[in-house]
């Protein structure tokens, strides 16, 4: 599913878990298996990155989002909580070094974030 309409941190945070759910829809080391890494901007690479068949965590948070503010919102989120959870730097590298399970396990610390974030 593309995102359409505006959604929450914690909306394109379950969506983007529920995209790369199963390990053949999961990839490492670049965006999707259309797109390596956003370098001409969020609005013009996006689409690019949605046509894909699989992604990395922040290729189905950019699949995910609405916007480049709503993508940077998730990302932020998952980056803390993968962080947290190897205690060291989060984020695209640990998508990279980690196994699909461990990636998952990320998602629920990176929402419960989310969600404290939106009630403050």
């Amino acid at each position: 599913m593309n995102a359409t309409a505006e959604r929450s941190t914690v909306e394109v945070l379950k969506a983007a878990r529920e995209r790369i759910s199963d390990p053949e829809r999961w990839t490492r080391g670049r965006l999707s298996d259309t797109c390596q890494f956003i370098d001409e901007g969020f609005e013009i690479e996006a689409p690019i990155v949605r046509e894909g068949t699989c992604w990395c965590v922040m290729g189905a948070l950019v699949c995910e989002s609405c916007s480049e503010e709503d993508f940077n919102a998730a990302a932020d989120a998952w980056v803390r909580a993968s962080s947290r959870i190897s205690g060291t730097g989060g984020g695209a590298g640990f998508n990279d070094s980690h196994g699909h399970d461990e990636v998952l396990a990320v998602f629920p610390l990176a929402i419960e974030l989310a969600e404290a974030e939106e009630q403050s």
